[in-house]
C-alpha cells in the first residue's frame, strides 16, 4: 500500500515539529512531504507535491487557512484543520474538513483523524 502523502501548513515552527513527530510516531503510513509556514508557500506545495491530506493551521501570517482553500482550484485532498482556536470549528466543517484538531494536539485525536482518513480515502 502506498504511503499517504501529507503536507503540514503551520507558521509556528515548534508546533510544526510536534505534529511532524506525532505523525512519525503514530502514523507510520503517512509520509510528510513538506512543511509550509505561509499560505503562499502552501499553495505552491499543494500544486507541486499533490498531497493526499493537508494538516492546515487556520491563522497563518499572510492569510487564513480558509482563504488558502478558496484559492485552490482543485481540492483533491482531505483537510485536517489544526488550530488553537475552537471557535473556527463550524466554519471548518463548512469547508468540508475531515477533522478539526485543537492544539496542543492530542495523540488519540490525531489517531482518530488518521483512522477517519483511512476509511474515507481507501
Amino acid at each position: 500500500m502506498k504511503p499517504i502523502k501529507a503536507l503540514i501548513v503551520e507558521d509556528n515552527a515548534f508546533m510544526a515539529t510536534v505534529l511532524h513527530d506525532l505523525l512519525k510516531q503514530y502514523a507510520t503510513d503517512i509520509a510528510v512531504l513538506d512543511i509550509a509556514n505561509t499560505g503562499k508557500k502552501a499553495l505552491q506545495l499543494i500544486v507541486s507535491k499533490k498531497p493526499n491530506v493537508v494538516f492546515l493551521d487556520i491563522e497563518l501570517p499572510d492569510m487564513t487557512g480558509f482563504e488558502l482553500l478558496q484559492q485552490v482550484e482543485n481540492i483533491n485532498f482531505q483537510t485536517v484543520f489544526t488550530t488553537s482556536h475552537s471557535h473556527y470549528a463550524i466554519k471548518a466543517f463548512r469547508f468540508n474538513a475531515l477533522d478539526y484538531l485543537v492544539k496542543p494536539i492530542n495523540e488519540n485525536e490525531l489517531d482518530e483523524a488518521i483512522k477517519t482518513f483511512a476509511q474515507v480515502c481507501r
